[in-house]
């Protein structure tokens, strides 16, 4: 009756595992399968983009994360990736406005002269401190600029926002407004 007992025992942990296995296996295809994008954040905030950082480098949405924190740093490096065609030249860009060397307004303006090929395909979410409306309504005059988020950023936001894959339209549903 013992040896009944442990075989059935030991069957029932075998199927759990298996479960377990498939179960794994299925959640690892699914994140395989999500479209995965390129994302810059430029911000002078050290403790954002650290957030930012742990957020996205967690998520299954993001292939390539990385973060400058000079305006013209950034710029330097898309310059690069831009020159090499490079697949890692970012989806998104998280962009600050009130930065010190350059703000992000600048910022938008010198991507769309440097860049006319990916004028259409980088996509910015501005994440400020600003509650200004005119920051806001300037910010959401650019067409490539797809979200205004006033920090803090709240918790999955912008992997809620990257992983629906928003493209061309304005997403104003962020509650800090």
């Amino acid at each position: 009756m013992i040896h009944v007992e442990i075989q059935i025992i030991l069957q029932i942990f075998v199927m759990r595992e298996r479960c377990f296995i498939l179960k794994n296996n299925r959640i690892n295809q699914l994140r395989d399968s999500m479209k995965k994008y390129n994302v810059m954040m430029v911000d002078d905030d050290t403790f954002t983009n650290e957030l930012a950082s742990m957020v996205l480098n967690w998520s299954a949405c993001s292939s390539h994360f990385c973060v400058r924190e000079h305006a013209g740093l950034a710029l330097q490096d898309l310059e690069e990736l831009y020159e090499d065609n490079s697949e890692k030249f970012p989806d998104y860009i998280l962009l600050d406005l009130n930065m010190p060397e350059m703000n992000g307004f600048d910022f938008i303006k010198e991507f769309e002269c440097r860049f006319p090929k990916k004028k259409d395909k980088t996509h910015f979410i501005i994440t400020t401190s600003s509650i200004l409306n005119k920051d806001r309504t300037e910010a959401l005059s650019f067409g490539c600029v797809v979200d205004y988020i006033v920090k803090p950023i709240p918790g999955n936001y912008i992997e809620n926002l990257i992983s629906r894959g928003l493209r061309h339209e304005k997403q104003l549903n962020n509650c800090n407004h």
